[in-house]
Order: C-alpha cells, then sequence, then structure tokens
C-alpha cells in the first residue's frame, strides 16, 4: 500500500465509496485506514476549483479550506460555490483530513 500522507483532501463522493469498502471504517468525524492502521480526523472543508466573479483572487484556487476557516474570513459557502464579498468561487464540496486523534 501506498504511504498516506499527514493531510489530504477527500471529496464527498470519494468518502462515500470509503464507507462501502470493508477495509474501511468511515464514522461522522473520522475515517480509518484498517489495513494500514491509520485513522484521521474528518473537517467539512471545500477544495476551491473555479474563480467565477471578475472579483477575485486566483491564488485561492486548487487550495483546500475548511468550512470553519470560510467563516472565519466571513466568507459565505452557498452550495457548491463560496462568496468572499464580491469575489464568487465554485468548490468541490468534501473534507480536510488530518491524521491523529481530535
Amino acid at each position: 500500500m501506498q504511504a498516506l500522507p499527514e493531510r489530504m483532501f477527500v471529496p464527498q463522493d470519494v468518502l462515500e465509496t470509503w464507507a462501502e469498502d470493508p477495509d474501511m471504517d468511515v464514522g461522522a468525524e473520522t475515517v480509518v485506514f484498517r489495513r494500514a492502521g491509520m485513522e484521521y480526523r474528518l473537517e467539512p472543508a471545500v477544495l476551491f476549483s473555479e474563480l467565477v466573479s471578475e472579483d477575485g483572487e486566483s491564488a485561492l484556487l486548487g487550495k483546500v479550506m475548511t468550512e470553519s476557516k470560510i467563516q472565519e474570513l466571513e466568507g459565505e459557502l452557498m452550495g457548491d460555490s463560496v462568496i468572499f464579498g464580491e469575489a464568487a468561487f465554485r468548490v468541490r464540496l468534501g473534507f480536510l483530513a488530518a491524521r491523529g486523534a481530535k
């Protein structure tokens, strides 16, 4: 098995697939890779995939941000979009998975 990273973005659809895998234990706040003996805590997050407004910082494209960080920065998550002031981004919904216990 390939080495697992300390942190990774897990899209919602991938997590749903993992939930059906007998080698995975997916809970509300954690996912365990049974064969590797690795546990990750999950936090709702998004991957910035497209800038859909003229205003906005393209440096966010390809970056992952937790929902709590978006709120802290006074952004607004609406469906598959995040809005910061006049800047609107299309995002992919998922989770930030980080090794270790909460």
